[in-house]
């Protein structure tokens, strides 16, 4: 499984992706950002995937999300 197929996968109503999301514009916490930083750890851990990548991939949606809302120049 990659990265975006995890992030993509149906979670009840919506995706996994929606979900991060709507806590990301509500205020989402350092240490809720940790969990979903580990969450995605494991995941790739499990299904043999390179934690580098699945980290990198993290970081730059993160990256891309802040540069829009102008918190990074």
């Amino acid at each position: 499984m990659t990265y975006d197929e995890w992030m993509n996968q149906i979670e009840n109503y919506g995706t996994r992706r929606e979900r991060f999301l709507n806590e990301w514009d509500n205020g989402m916490s350092d240490e809720r950002m940790e969990e979903w930083l580990k969450a995605a750890y494991c995941m790739g851990m499990e299904h043999m995937e390179s934690e580098y990548e699945i980290a990198k991939t993290i970081i730059r949606e993160l990256g891309d999300r802040l540069s829009k809302e102008g918190k990074v120049t």
